[in-house]
């Protein structure tokens, strides 16, 4: 009588291999997607905070021209590090 081997066959071995690279696939996507969002809310802020500061310099014409950023931090009405308008956005370009 022949005695079975053990261990494990090839078909197996490759069942679980894939299965974890199909987590770890899945574990990528999400994390990106993630990023990108809390990327995405925090321009949304920078843009608020930018509108609200627009606002609060509105001159009684109700007109935007001559707006700058020295202007808008000069005043207070958006961060100081804007002042030269070269902050960084959440994906590092210029605010």
């Amino acid at each position: 009588m022949r005695s079975k081997e053990q261990g494990f066959t090839f078909i197996e071995v490759l069942a679980v291999l894939s299965i974890i690279a199909i987590a770890s696939l899945g574990t990528l996507v999400l994390r990106d997607w993630a990023v990108g969002n809390a990327r995405v809310s925090e321009a949304k802020n920078l843009i608020t905070t930018l509108q609200a500061g627009a606002q609060m310099w509105k001159p009684a014409s109700g007109e935007f021209t001559g707006i700058s950023m020295t202007e808008l931090s000069s005043i207070g009405a958006v961060p100081a590090d804007w002042a030269d308008g070269i902050g960084k956005n959440p994906w590092g370009g210029d605010i």
